[in-house]
């Protein structure tokens, strides 16, 4: 905190601190906001997709965040500068590690209407959005360089990990059971992420349909 280089300011609404002499550490500052930026997207895409993959995608997510602090609270390793509590593994780099594996996994895997050339594309920009996020927490002073990879490693563990757990519950119909029961029925959970191409053009033909219908019966009478 001596450097007299390094004026410390906090963004207004998240109180991340960035090196107000640095126009690179405000980008920074704000770069490292895509975890929560994801968590409401997360929240966006369940409450109006009411998609069975994006729940347990987030089910597997908030898992790794529960690693995450136990291991914390196990290792016991303090931050180079700024943030609360322990550093040892990076939360930041862990959540954004997890989210592009399992995304990436999911991608090549069970999808099967993108091409190849849209999947590659997609999976760089995922694997560049969670190494710029990493990153930023060292660059910002809130994590060393171990405690940046660690937490990298540790969520593409989680990642793979969850996304194996999640085929095999497909594979042993456990998926298909609990999207039977009252409440995923009455919430209208569905399983159909990996299967449709496009839910904005089928939705956008569908409505089509319906208009050249309603544009028939209009000429009719």
């Amino acid at each position: 905190m001596g450097d007299p280089l390094y004026a410390a300011i906090a963004l207004d609404f998240t109180h991340v601190y960035y090196n107000g002499n640095d126009v690179l550490s405000q980008v920074f500052a704000w770069t490292s906001l895509a975890p929560h930026a994801l968590l409401v997207v997360y929240a966006t895409q369940i409450i109006s997709r009411r998609e069975a993959e994006t729940i347990l995608l987030l089910a597997g997510q908030l898992g790794c965040e529960l690693v995450n602090k136990y291991l914390k609270n196990l290792i016991r390793q303090e931050r180079p500068r700024f943030g609360q509590g322990y550093g040892m593994p990076s939360a930041h780099a862990q959540f954004m590690c997890y989210y592009a594996t399992y995304i990436c996994l999911w991608m090549f895997i069970r999808v099967r209407h993108f091409s190849t050339h849209k999947k590659v594309l997609r999976a760089v920009g995922l694997v560049s959005m969670a190494a710029i996020v990493s990153y930023s927490r060292v660059y910002l002073l809130y994590h060393s360089g171990y405690q940046v990879v660690a937490g990298a490693a540790i969520g593409i563990i989680v990642g793979a990990g969850w996304f194996i757990v999640v085929v095999l519950l497909r594979d042993l119909g456990i998926v298909d059971l609990l999207l039977d029961t009252y409440p995923a029925r009455w919430f209208y959970i569905k399983d159909s992420a990996g299967e449709k191409a496009s839910f904005v053009r089928d939705e956008y033909a569908e409505w089509r349909r319906m208009r050249m219908k309603m544009k028939l019966l209009v000429k009719a009478e």
